[in-house]
Formats: C-alpha cells, structure tokens, sequence
C-alpha cells in the first residue's frame, strides 16, 4: 500500500534512532531497551492495530486485529516545512492540514523527537496576517521559536479527551 510522507518519515525516523542506540549500547556491552519514546513514536504514524502474530506464540484469535480494518493515529500533518530564518524566527511552510495560531505543533525532524512549539503568528505569502490554515497546500510562513530544517514535517497532535 501507498504510505504518506509523514507515514514512512515518522517509522524511518523511529527505527533509525533504535538501531543506532542499540548499536551504541551493544557497542558498550550494555544491555538495550527500546525507549518508550520511539515506540510512542510509532502510534503517530497512521496505522492499523498493532499485534504480535505469530512473534509470541500466538493462537489464531491474536494474530491479526479483526476487530476493525479502521487506522489508528496520534497525529497528523499540519505542514512541511520549507525554509526556516533563524534571525526572524518564521518558517516558510507548506500547509497539509488546518491549524490556528497559538496551536501547538510537534517536529519531526531526522534524529530529534520530543520538541514542539507554540505557532506564534501566520502570514500569507503577502504578508498578511492570518487566523488558520484552511487551504490544502498553501504556502504560508509562521512564527517558531524552535529551529527547524526544510523538510521537517510539523505535525498536529490532538489533545487526548479524559
């Protein structure tokens, strides 16, 4: 099947930051644990529910999750980046879904994961200020503090209902 940038990008990065910790440690004679950050990582991909198969031993009821073929995510697009002036501290962005000003939005950039930041302003490409993001691909700057790198996705991470 297809998968989106923000699919293969969130599992790539996920991966590569394990193997090379566990390579660092393996290296050092130590013992590897996966991170509960990079496995968290994982259910920010768009994917179907996850299940051991046959890795434990399964019986036929648990290899496959037949409950329902609906995808499970934590996250979604918010915009790609595609410059970033550190001096103005404003992102020039591609949008992908709708966010506000005063949202927060999660990176995802290549070895890095836990940073976020408060998107403080949005201007269009005339510089006019806006509220939202309601234009699939419109091209938009925003402020950011956090330091980004073109390519960076920035992604809108709902707040979980209690």
């Amino acid at each position: 099947r297809m998968k989106s940038i923000a699919y293969v990008a969130t599992v790539v990065n996920a991966y590569r930051m394990a193997l090379d910790d566990y390579a660092r440690r393996r290296a050092l004679d130590m013992e590897y644990i996966l991170p509960p950050i990079l496995s968290g990582e994982l259910g920010r991909a768009s994917h179907r529910p996850y299940t051991t198969g046959f890795a434990l031993g399964g019986v036929a009821a648990n290899i496959q999750a037949t409950a329902s073929a609906d995808y499970v995510t934590d996250a979604a697009i918010g915009a790609v980046v595609l410059a970033y002036d550190a001096s103005k501290h404003m992102a020039h962005i591609e949008q992908r879904n709708k966010f506000l000003d005063g949202d927060v939005l999660s990176i995802l950039s290549p070895g890095d994961l836990g940073r976020s930041f408060s998107v403080s302003g949005i201007w269009n490409e005339d510089y006019e200020p806006v509220k939202s993001t309601p234009h699939p691909r419109e091209r938009l700057m925003i402020g950011c503090a956090e330091p980004l790198l073109p390519g960076d996705i920035l992604r809108i991470i709902p707040e979980k209902k209690t």
